[in-house]
Order: structure tokens, then C-alpha cells, then sequence
């Protein structure tokens, strides 16, 4: 037998393996599991995220009647001042993602911000 066959014979292997639905299940559970037990993928803390993120995070702000940002167009609003950018606004079960600026905001308005936490907890306390 000479290289050539040799090439022939391991590719013809090779496709046989991968091509084989039970044994490429078994290849494939077996790498999840690997991945699973080295930690590749780990899941990040809360604690982790403030730290990496310096205190920045999303939040999810029930607008409530007498707040000064009811009835004001985003841009109005001064959130901007307080470095609390508004990402999307639910309302009722609707979500509108990156609002325009000149958006007004309602009562019962769900304002999905990012921002300094700390911030975010201020304004809308």
C-alpha cells in the first residue's frame, strides 16, 4: 500500500465517522460534557458584571404617576444628563426598541435604560 491508498483509506474513514448520526451524537455529547466539566463557557455573577462593567448595567424602570419625566419627549426628559440612556420603551405589551428622542413618555411606561445603576436608582426612586 502506498501513501495515496493510505490517504484514500483514512479519508474514506473520516468520512464514514462524520457521517454516522449515532457515533457523531455520541462526538458531539461527549464535547459538551468536556465543555461543560473545563468551565470554557462559565456563567457570569451579578457581582462580576458590576465590577467588569464599573457600576454600568440595564434596568427596567416603571414609570409612576408624578414623575418628572411623565409627559416629556425623551429628549426632554434629561436622562441624558444623568448618563441614562433609554434603549427601549414597553407599552402596554409592546416593546419599542431605540425610541426616537422626540418620544413621549406615559404613565405606566416600562423604560428599559442603561446607565450607571446607582443613577438609574436615584432618578426613578
Amino acid at each position: 500500500m502506498d501513501k495515496f491508498d493510505g490517504y484514500c483509506v483514512a479519508i474514506y474513514i473520516i468520512y464514514r465517522v462524520f457521517t454516522n448520526t449515532k457515533l457523531a451524537k455520541r462526538l458531539t455529547n461527549a464535547l459538551r460534557s468536556k465543555i461543560v466539566r473545563k468551565e470554557i463557557f462559565k456563567p457570569v455573577s451579578f457581582e462580576e458584571l458590576l465590577l467588569v462593567t464599573r457600576g454600568y448595567g440595564v434596568s427596567k424602570i416603571k414609570v409612576r404617576e408624578g414623575h418628572s419625566v411623565l409627559d416629556r419627549a425623551l429628549s426632554d426628559s434629561e436622562l441624558r444628563k444623568d448618563d441614562i440612556t433609554v434603549l427601549a420603551i414597553v407599552r402596554a405589551n409592546e416593546t419599542m426598541p431605540n425610541p426616537p428622542s422626540d418620544t413621549k413618555i406615559i404613565s405606566g411606561d416600562e423604560l428599559i435604560c442603561f446607565g450607571k445603576l446607582g443613577s438609574i436608582r436615584k432618578k426613578f426612586a
